[in-house]
Formats: C-alpha cells, structure tokens, sequence
C-alpha cells in the first residue's frame, strides 16, 4: 500500500473489491501512509457521484457509484474508530484525515445529481455511530469483544487476499471463524457479525468466478468449508436472517451454488428469471452444500423450540401415532406400521418430497371442516402439519355466509287490476217479499233430517263426498295453472344445493399447492419420472423402507469413543474395564440405519483418550480396540482394510493444564484444529477444544472424499428408490380415479 496516492488508477478487479482498503483504515494509526492513501483513493472514488467525476474512477463505480459508495461510507467507520494511546501528532494527522472525509461526504450531500435513497441513508447512519463511537465512554483496553472483532477482519481479509490458494490454511481459518461463531459476547455487535457473514459469502462468490482451470478438488472442499461456516453463523446468530440486507447477500451466494450464477450480477442489471437460466454449479458437491445452507435459512434453525430441544430437527409424529390420534380409530387391534401405513395416501412431488396424506380428522378438531393431515418427508427431515379448509377465520366461524333457503326476488308482473263481477238473477227486492204458503208446502232440508235418523247419517256421508270432491278438483285447477303459468316453474326453478361435508381432502390439497395438474402427471424430457407420482402402500417391504427412511439421519452423526488409559497399561481388557465404573458404554451391537450412500466416510474413527501417564501414548493398543467401536454404520470391507484412526491423547499435569497430543492426521487435509500436538489447554476450555477438534477432523474427512454425499443427498436417494419400487403405473383418468376412492378400498 505504501506509496499508492489519489492519483494512481486501480483495476477494474481492484475497484470490485474494496474490503483491502476498508481494512486498510483499520491499521494503527502509526501506519499513518496507509491510513492517508487509502482514504485519498476513497474519495477520488466517491468523486463519482459528483457531475465530473475524476478521471481516474474505475468504470464500475462509474456504472453503479451509489453500491459502491454505501460500501465506501461503511468503511469510513475504521478511520473514525478510537485507537489506543498515541503521541499527539499522531492523533492530529487522524483528525486531519477524519476532516477531509467529512468535507467529502458534505460536498457530495450537497451537490451529487445521483444520490439515491438508500446511499442517504447509510450516509445517515455512518454519521450516527462515528458519534457513538467518539462520544462514548472509553472502554477497556484489549477487550474480549475487541479481540472478537479483530480476529474476524484478520481472518476474512486474509481469506480474500493471501490464504485463498492454500487449502490448509483457508480450512483452518474457516474452522475459526466457526469457532468465533459459537462465542457468547456479552458487548458482541450485530454488525460484526453481519460483516462476517458477509465476507464468507464474498469468499464463496469469489472462490466460485475463478477461471474453469483454477477449479479443483481442493478448491471446491473450501467452497463446501465455507458454506458450512456461514450456516454455523446464522444458527448462532439467528437475527441476522431478520436483515434484509443480509439475507440477500446469503441467498445471492446460494444461488450462485445451486445455479452456478446470480440472477443480478448488478443492482442496476434486470434480474434473470429461473427458467431463463442454465444451471451449472461449480460442482455437484457446491450445489449440495448450497441446498443445506438454504434449508438453514428457511428452517429458521434455534427461532422455534422444539418439545424435544433445539436438537431435534424433525417431527417425532409418524403414522402410527397420528392414526390412534383420529377420531375413526376405535383402538381395539393391535395397531403397526404396515396397518397405519394403508389408510394414508403416499405421492412423491419433484422426486424428493414423500407426502402422506390422512383424510380422517384427529381427536382434537370438533368442528365438522374439511380436513388433511400431510405428513412431509423430504430431503431436511419429516414435519407434520394439520390442515382445514375454512372460508372464513377461527374468529369469524360464528358468522353464516348462507341462509337456509334465500329464495329469489320475484317479477314485476303488472298485468293491471282484473275485477270479479258476479252476475245476478233476481234483483234485489226478492229477498224482501214476505213468503207465502205455497212457499212453505215443501219442508226444509235441516227439518227433515233432524226427525230422521238414518237420513241425518246419509247427510254426512253425502257432506264428506262432497268435501273430497271440491278439495280434488281444487288441487287440479291449482295443478292446471301452476302449469299454464310462465313463472314460476317448479321443474327448472334453481335450489342451492345441500352443503357437502364428505369428499376428498387430499385433492384438495394436492390442488391448491399446484402440485395436480396434467401436466403434473406427464413425463417430461428432463425427469425420468413425472412431477406427482403416486405410491402403492400396500406393497410387501413399504414399511420396512419407510422406516429406513426415518432412520437416515438429516444431519450428519460423528461419533467420539473416549477411553481412560491407568499408569502401565496396554492390554485392551484392561483398558476397557476401566470403562465399567464410568457408568453405561455404548452398546456396540446397536445397529443404526445402514446408509449405503454415507459408507465411503463412515469408517474413520475418533478415540479420546485420557492418560494418567503420558509415556502410554506410544503403546496404545488403537488397532486391538478397533472392533469394539463398532456403530452398525460402516461398510463390508471395513474389517479387512486399515481403518483411519484419529486420537486424541490427554494428559493432566500437575499444575492443573492438560496437555495434548494428536495421532493420525497424516492425510493432505486432516490437519484439523483448533487443538494442535504438543499443545497446553486449560480446564476451562479442554472440552470445548476437544469436542470441535474432533468434529473437525470428521469434517476434514468428509471432505477429502469425492464420494461423499451429505444427509440430504442420502435422503433424497432413498425417496427415489422407493418411487422406482411402489410407484403405481397409471394413466392420467387412472389417477384422477384413484384419487376419488378411499385409500382403504
């Protein structure tokens, strides 16, 4: 950096990169050039905002000078940053750099055309916190989160600059940072960390634009080390996925694993769609590790506590326990897994999601809604979720969207007013003439039946005849106009039809998640199999793989045989039974899911041993306890070949320290740390030291082998193997078929 002044062009790689010089402003300050030159190249850069920029501005700051200058003012926070005790001179020319950046910054707020929104706003928070950083009280000297933050900028910037080629030590340094990850700071700042994770994605993006003859075994093992590391980061510190600016940088950089390009390379470039894309990762081992640094990212792993803790990943319902959940499960036979498994429906989306599907409602739902219980195995684990299809929220269940029979308005029908005239016969003075004898010569009906008997009961007969008479030819005439009528008809009146509370919720589902679709149900030239894919569940050994499926872990599994070694010995009886007073040893005939895909990495082991004397490290029978480590999880030709070894040997002294020596790290990349041979530990952090020293040597071991596939990988294999051994062969009308019929007919 020595001698670089304001007008000395950089690249157009140089200008890409601007973390050398935002750590350059971190240097002390009797590194007072550096210092200078690097705040004269800023500001000649920032000079792109203005309208004549000056001439020696790279082109891509000239394209897009807002990004750069928001990474510009970020940087500026180093220069402003108290150091410790220094001469007066010295923290004169710090005050004279610190105002010519002010003047800058003010020249720009005042006069740049361009300014957006966003670079206001940083330029805004810039200004707060250079205040909190001068006004605040001074701190002490040397501090855990001082040493925290320093040991991030030394470790990030020499990954970029100088460690990028050596794989040992970008290994190393990740695996610190990883470590610093897991640090609980009382004063640890939500910025350092994001900064963190924002220089391993810029690793891996860097990393990954090498030219094509760069690209090797080794380089895609720091790729795979460094997707890890920003997973570890953002499980240890979860409200970094709660900034926007954060988590599109991570998922930016997952994008580029998967696809092997970002959709945006620029903010001003118009984003590639998905389809529009080819995809071509760096390696398949890149893109894997990209998958489970977005499953981190959208599990949200440690927000959500678990019954089980915050180790378990997956749901521990399955079948079994769901079906003695339902309401239609009376519970008097004996309940397995191939029983439970036959009232579910099994389909496969996208070849690697196993949905099984339960159409009876739990015990615990009382309202009469449709219901579904899908229970997901994919490639991160098996979750479980009820669903109920409402038209309306919990909170509004009471309110009735229909009534029982809401009728229809009726026309208008004016025809005018009809008027019923009835005719008479006689006028009206007949009824005013007094009645003569001859008009009373004939008896009345009523004075003839009161002095009979039998005619009073032939009366009534004669009464209720003509009732029913008069009430049928009624009904016709009724009948008779109702049918001359035009409105209404009866016969093609429409009715709102009875709601249905029986019908196929599994359908539904499928439907509504996009996954049922004829074009769903046809092969295409890309896949071998079609997108939704039906399974048969009550063919012979689904249960066994189903269970096989639940036992293949989502995680990986390192397992650490720890053993106490008394002053002399080195016969492995011996050895072992100092195990006994320990407590409970793991059961070696335990047998685990065999994972054929994980064997090419499962038959190296790690021993921790103590010893009471250091000398029986030499004697150590390692070959001898071999087979008593057994898991169930290596492969056939474990016994015959010589297993890879890592020990760990700790020895207490008298002064209270441990010291350690490590056996087996031979291969190019089993160089794990942070322990190191022949090194000295205290108390206090032996355990933390020895349990990530271990995990990285597992790690470093996976790594080393081509074949390796994570758990994911081994999940989503298995899944495809069972499509290819239970998948129903039907047409698109055979599977809209099944799809209507009960799982259990």
């Amino acid at each position: 950096m020595h001698g670089i002044t304001g007008s000395s062009g950089f690249s157009d790689a140089r200008a890409r990169q601007p973390q050398a010089l935002g750590y350059g402003l971190s240097f002390p300050l009797s590194e007072i050039d550096i210092l200078r030159d690097c705040v004269s190249v800023y500001c000649e850069w920032l000079s792109a905002l203005l309208p004549n920029p000056k001439s020696s501005v790279p082109a891509p700051i000239l394209n897009d000078p807002n990004h750069y200058a928001r990474i510009i003012i970020n940087h500026f926070y180093y220069l402003f940053v108290p150091r410790g005790a220094q001469g007066p001179d010295v923290i004169n020319r710090q005050a004279v750099l610190c105002h010519r950046v002010l003047r800058t910054l003010q020249n720009i707020a005042q006069n740049s055309p361009c300014l957006s929104e966003d670079t206001w706003q940083t330029l805004l928070l810039f200004l707060l916190h250079i205040n909190s950083a001068l006004l605040s009280p001074p701190t002490v000297k040397d501090s855990a989160h001082a040493l925290f933050v320093r040991a991030i900028y030394l470790v990030c910037h020499r990954l970029i600059s100088s460690w990028k080629s050596d794989v040992n030590v970008s290994l190393a340094g990740l695996e610190l940072l990883s470590g610093l990850a897991r640090l609980n700071i009382a004063e640890q700042d939500g910025l350092e960390c994001k900064r963190a994770v924002k220089w391993l994605c810029d690793y891996i993006a860097y990393q990954c634009s090498r030219p094509p003859r760069a690209h090797s075994k080794d380089l895609h093992s720091t790729i795979v080390a460094a997707f890890h590391c920003a997973s570890v980061w953002l499980v240890a510190h979860p409200y970094l996925l709660q900034d926007k600016e954060c988590l599109a940088t991570v998922l930016e950089v997952v994008e580029l694993g998967i696809s092997g390009s970002k959709s945006q390379v620029k903010s001003s470039d118009a984003p590639r769609l998905k389809h529009e894309k080819e995809l071509k990762p760096a390696s398949m081992r890149v893109k894997d590790a990209a998958e489970a640094l977005l499953s981190c990212v959208l599990s949200q792993v440690g927000t959500f506590p678990s019954v089980c803790g915050a180790e378990s990943l997956s749901s521990l319902l399955d079948e079994v326990t769901l079906l003695r959940h339902c309401n239609t499960w009376g519970g008097s036979d004996q309940l397995t897994r191939d029983t439970a498994a036959l009232h579910f429906r099994y389909f496969v989306a996208q070849n690697s999601i196993m949905l099984a599907l339960l159409e009876q409602p739990l015990g615990n739902h009382q309202d009469p809604q449709p219901t579904v219980t899908a229970l997901i195995r994919g490639p991160f684990g098996r979750v479980v979720w009820t669903m109920q299809l409402r038209h309306l929220p919990r909170h509004k269940s009471s309110a009735k969207l229909y009534t029982v029979n809401p009728g229809r308005p009726l026309p208008m029908n004016d025809v005018g007013i009809k008027h019923s005239v009835k005719p008479k016969y006689f006028p009206d003075s007949v009824d005013r003439i007094p009645l003569s004898k001859a008009d009373k010569s004939i008896p009345s009906l009523e004075s003839v039946i009161l002095n009979d008997e039998k005619s009073a009961i032939e009366h009534d007969k004669l009464l209720q005849i003509l009732d029913h008479q008069v009430a049928f030819e009624d009904n016709v005439r009724h009948q008779v106009e109702r049918e001359t009528t035009e409105y209404p008809d009866v016969e093609t009146e429409c009715a709102a039809p009875p709601l249905c509370h029986e019908f196929q919720t599994a359908r539904l589902l499928l439907s509504h998640f996009g996954f049922l679709s004829l074009d769903a149900l046809q092969q295409s030239v890309d896949a071998a199999v079609p997108s939704l894919v039906a399974l048969d569940s009550s063919m012979a050994g689904f249960a066994r793989d189903l269970d096989l499926l639940d036992t293949t872990n989502n995680r990986t599994i390192d397992t650490a045989h720890v053993f106490y070694v008394r002053a002399g010995q080195s016969a492995p009886q011996d050895i072992l039974l100092n195990v006994v007073s320990f407590g409970h040893g793991e059961n070696r005939n335990r047998k685990f899911g065999r994972q054929t895909s994980a064997m090419a990495c499962s038959d190296h082991k790690v021993f921790v041993v103590w010893l009471e004397s250091f000398d029986d490290c030499y004697t150590f029978p390692a070959n001898e306890l071999l087979p008593e480590t057994v898991t169930g999880r290596e492969s056939s030709s474990w016994k015959e070949k010589e297993a890879v070894i890592y020990i760990i040997f700790i020895h207490a002294l008298t002064n209270g320290l441990f010291r350690i020596k490590l056996q087996g790290q031979n291969a190019k990349l089993s160089m794990a740390g942070p322990l190191v041979d022949g090194q000295v530990v205290s108390r206090r952090v032996l355990g933390t030291l020895v349990r990530q020293t271990a995990l990285n040597m597992c790690r470093r071991k996976r790594l080393e082998s081509d074949s390796y596939q994570p758990p994911h990988v081994q999940r989503k294999l298995r899944i495809q193997e069972m499509v290819q051994k239970y998948r129903y062969e039907m047409n698109e009308p055979e599977f809209y078929t099944h799809l209507f019929t009960s799982p259990l007919c």
